[in-house]
C-alpha cells in the first residue's frame, strides 16, 4: 500500500497558492514536496504544507509513518475535528497505563470541562476507559504514529529570517532545515557555522527540483510533546490508510 501523499492539512487554506507567498517561493515549495516524495524508498512518507505549529507556519513538513495504528478505523472527517486540546490530552496520557482526570488536566494545562470532553471523545474511539471514580484506564498505548518528523522553512533569499523561523519548528519536529534555491544556498558556505550553532540544516533546491544538502540537521527530541502530537495528527490526515 502506497502511503505517500502530498496534500493540504485541515489547518491550511483551500487554494493552492499560499497566502503572502511569491510565485518563486511557491515553486520552491512544489519542488521540495515533489523531491521528498520521489526520494522516499519505503513509501511511508506523509508530506503536508503550511502546518501551523502556533509558533509560526512551517512551509513543508514530512513524517515517516511507523505503521502504528493509534487511531485505527477513524474517518478523516473525525480526524479533522481534532483540536490542539486533543493533542494536549494525548501528550498528557502518552506512555501511561492509568491516570486521573484531575492530574491529566494539570499536565495538559486545560480546564476540567475541556479535558472531560476530550476524554469522552477518545473513549468513544476505544483508546481509553473512564471509570465512575474518575480514573482513566488507557487501553491502547498512546504514542505518535511517526518515527520522525522533519520541518522546512522555504525562502527565496532571506536565509537569516529562515533560520529563526525554522528554529521555532523544533517544538514539534525532530529535524528542521532552511530550503533555498541551490545557487543561493551554494553561496552560504561560510555561513554554515551559524546554521550549526542554531541546529538548523540547509538544503538547496535545483532548477529541476533536485535537492543538494549543504548541511544535514541532527535529530533532536521535539521540545513540545503537545505540538508534536498536533503535527502528527495533521500528517496522519495525509495517509490513505491508518
Amino acid at each position: 500500500m502506497n502511503l505517500v501523499q502530498v496534500g493540504k492539512s485541515h489547518l491550511k487554506k483551500a487554494d493552492n497558492n499560499r497566502v503572502g507567498a511569491s510565485r518563486a517561493e511557491q515553486d520552491l515549495v512544489d519542488h521540495l514536496t515533489a523531491a521528498l516524495r520521489k526520494s522516499n524508498s519505503t513509501k511511508s512518507l506523509a508530506v503536508t504544507t503550511e502546518l501551523d505549529c502556533f509558533q509560526g507556519i512551517a512551509d513543508v513538513v514530512s513524517g515517516v509513518y511507523s505503521g502504528y495504528r493509534l487511531l485505527s478505523g477513524l474517518s478523516k472527517k473525525k480526524l479533522r475535528a481534532f483540536s490542539f486540546s486533543t493533542s494536549k490530552v494525548l501528550a498528557a496520557l502518552a506512555g501511561r497505563r492509568r491516570a486521573t482526570i484531575t492530574k491529566t488536566a494539570i499536565r495538559a494545562g486545560l480546564s476540567l470541562p475541556t479535558v472531560k470532553s476530550e476524554l469522552s471523545s477518545l473513549q468513544s474511539l476505544g483508546l481509553l476507559r473512564i471509570t465512575r471514580g474518575g480514573q482513566i484506564e488507557v487501553r491502547h498505548t498512546i504514542r505518535t504514529p511517526f518515527s520522525e518528523i522533519v520541518a522546512y522553512e522555504v525562502k527565496v533569499k532571506d536565509w537569516k529570517s529562515g533560520i529563526y523561523q525554522a528554529r521555532n519548528y523544533k517544538s514539534f519536529a525532530h529535524k528542521v532545515s532552511v530550503a533555498l534555491p541551490l545557487a543561493r544556498a551554494n553561496r552560504l558556505a561560510e555561513k554554515l557555522p551559524e546554521f550549526r550553532r542554531m541546529h538548523v540544516g540547509l538544503v538547496g533546491i535545483g532548477p529541476q527540483g533536485g535537492l543538494r544538502w549543504l548541511l544535514k540537521p541532527r535529530r533532536r527530541r521535539p521540545i513540545s510533546p503537545p505540538r508534536h502530537f498536533h503535527a502528527a495528527m495533521c500528517l496522519l490526515g495525509e495517509i490513505r490508510s491508518f
